[in-house]
């Protein structure tokens, strides 16, 4: 048996509505355990658990159901869940037994189901995959026998197994996504074709087009508009931003106002509010400041853009060791090559 330390925070937790409710409204502490299997299967080139869904892996999904610091420990057939589980057993009332392949596990379902065993007075429910033990029972057996099961929200105990079941998994994940954004007022063009990752954030009213993908983290403000095929990634959005069709945000800041023409590349890079960067252009590593304009076709490497400047269309400024500045009010000529 293995301890793995690998705990997600800082996340927006996704959940759907639970098809089952107890009843009960008093709070039950538990202690959460995430068991990881090795499951070998056709075409898995690592455990099952480590692939990611909306960029996050299963173990990470069932972690963010978990209501406490899930321990989280490596298993196999031959392990014995009370003998595994007993030594980090704290003084809560209960403890809930999830596996690190069930990444549909739903964190309102488990409140559900923990106030209803309690209700209940069991000592134990056996889950689809799972189980529920109440910590004094736990203390008294060394091995599970008879134990009632109970099938409530089932799908959510949905196991991963191999690439299929994997896909069907990331289906119902990007579905309650979808859903979860769409009750903040944004719009999908095709929520059937876009990638978005659990820990990133979308603000409301923002309009999203067709094969958009928002990844690593990113931040996209209210009121914004990301056009087709657009890709947005580890990277922060302000407020009334327009992504041009076909543009690349990557490791960058793009604040209020400003607009990005399609098929631009800006990598690694700031631009200010209400600047206009227009088609195909590539800013890297530069910053352009509030109010500047900048052409189509244009790139720029390494360039400080001051405040109401203007890059005309096909000029190319590429700094060497030392990055160029171009100071306010300045406008370089169309096709200038520095």
């Amino acid at each position: 048996m293995e301890v793995i330390e690998k705990v997600k925070t800082n996340c927006i937790m996704v959940d759907s509505q639970p098809e089952f409710v107890s009843g009960a409204e008093e709070s039950v502490s538990a202690n959460f355990f995430v068991l990881c299997e090795d499951i070998s299967a056709e075409n898995l080139q690592k455990n099952i658990y480590e692939y990611e869904i909306c960029g996050e892996s299963l173990i990470d999904w069932v972690q963010r159901a978990c209501i406490t610091r899930p321990m989280v420990l490596r298993c196999t057939d031959e392990d014995e869940i009370i003998s595994l589980i007993r030594p980090y057993i704290s003084n809560a009332e209960y403890s809930v037994v999830l596996f690190a392949n069930t990444p549909l596990v739903n964190k309102q379902h488990l409140i559900d189901l923990l106030s209803f065993v309690k209700v209940k007075h069991m000592s134990a429910c056996k889950l689809k995959k799972g189980y529920i033990f109440r910590n004094e029972y736990i203390q008294t057996i060394n091995e599970i026998f008879s134990v009632d099961e109970y099938d409530f929200s089932s799908g959510d105990f949905y196991e991963v197994t191999d690439l299929k079941s994997l896909d069907v998994a990331r289906e119902v994940l990007l579905c309650r996504l979808v859903d979860f954004y769409n009750q903040k007022g944004i719009v999908f063009e095709n929520s059937n074709n876009i990638s978005i990752d659990a820990n990133s954030e979308i603000g409301y009213f923002s309009k999203i087009g067709n094969n958009v993908s928002i990844i690593n983290k990113s931040k996209v403000g209210t009121n914004c508009e990301i056009l087709t095929n657009s890709t947005i990634s580890n990277s922060k959005i302000d407020d009334d931003v327009i992504i041009g069709a076909g543009a690349i945000i990557e490791n960058s800041v793009i604040k209020q106002g400003a607009q990005i023409g399609f098929g631009s590349v800006i990598k690694n890079s700031v631009i200010g509010e209400n600047v206009s960067v227009g088609s195909s252009s590539k800013i890297l590593k530069s910053k352009i400041e509030d109010e500047a304009v900048v052409e189509d076709f244009v790139t720029t490497v390494r360039v400080q853009v001051g405040k109401n400047a203007k890059v005309c269309s096909g000029a190319r400024v590429v700094a060497g060791e030392n990055a160029i500045l171009i100071e306010e009010n300045i406008t370089i000529n169309a096709n200038a090559k520095f």
